[in-house]
């Protein structure tokens, strides 16, 4: 029996959390259209919040890349994130008659802990640490939308948003990171894919994390009103 890739033995420990995710009520609602906009709204706006920083945490990989082809790719990432990002999110937040200007941009907790993080990560370690702890996001979108594919969204907002991560040039920017995690991870000690397994994990616990943010709307305490979560 052949090893697994690098990159499928550093993902295989989240398994169970990408189940969570694409079982969370956040994602079920979207897929049947019954999602309040209201929480596809924050949605929206936390994930402008979190493209830039997931960009910057690209170009500052791609300063630290191996070779000048990887660190290309990166770039081109990077604008293609900003660019096709702000994009759909001003088209879908227009499909939902919401100006992007009436919409608070404050990062909530989730997403300014998620991106710290990412920044921390990609700036601090190493490359391929750095690589792995934004892989989540590629891969994890790539599979949502790929398990809802089967059947369409009844709302053309949620299909429209769908249909973006569903397409072939998304699809080939996760195969272009998996490749260099694969190749690099090719010639790690079993010591440091254990330690990239865990990056991984890592950044898929905040995958869920963000989706539940947005189911919840979540806030800062003071403009909650110091009102506890209900508990789950």
């Amino acid at each position: 029996m052949a090893e697994a890739s690098a990159s499928a033995f550093i993902s295989d420990g989240s398994t169970d959390i990408v189940e969570a995710i694409l079982s969370h009520p956040f994602i079920t609602d979207l897929a049947d259209g019954t999602l309040p906009k209201a929480n596809f709204a924050h949605f929206l706006v936390q994930d402008r919040i979190y493209i830039e920083s997931y960009s910057a945490c690209l170009l500052m990989l791609s300063a630290k890349a191996p070779t000048p082809a990887i660190g290309e790719m990166l770039r081109e990432h990077a604008e293609g994130a900003i660019q096709a990002e702000s994009v759909l999110h001003d088209r879908l937040l227009t499909m939902m008659e919401v100006n992007a200007a009436d919409v608070k941009t404050v990062p909530s907790p989730t997403t300014l802990s998620y991106t710290s993080y990412l920044l921390a990560t990609c700036s601090l370690e190493d490359f391929l640490t750095g690589l792995v702890s934004i892989f989540p996001c590629y891969q994890i979108y790539a599979q949502v939308a790929e398990r809802l594919s089967t059947s369409a969204s009844p709302d053309p907002v949620y299909q429209a948003w769908l249909d973006n991560y569903a397409g072939s040039e998304y699809t080939e920017a996760v195969d272009e990171v998996r490749q260099v995690i694969d190749e690099l991870g090719s010639q790690a000690s079993p010591l440091q894919l254990e330690s990239l397994r865990g990056v991984y994990t890592r950044g898929a616990q905040y995958e869920w994390s963000f989706w539940d943010a947005a189911n919840i709307e979540e806030e800062w305490p003071r403009e909650a009103g110091f009102t506890p979560r209900e508990r789950r």
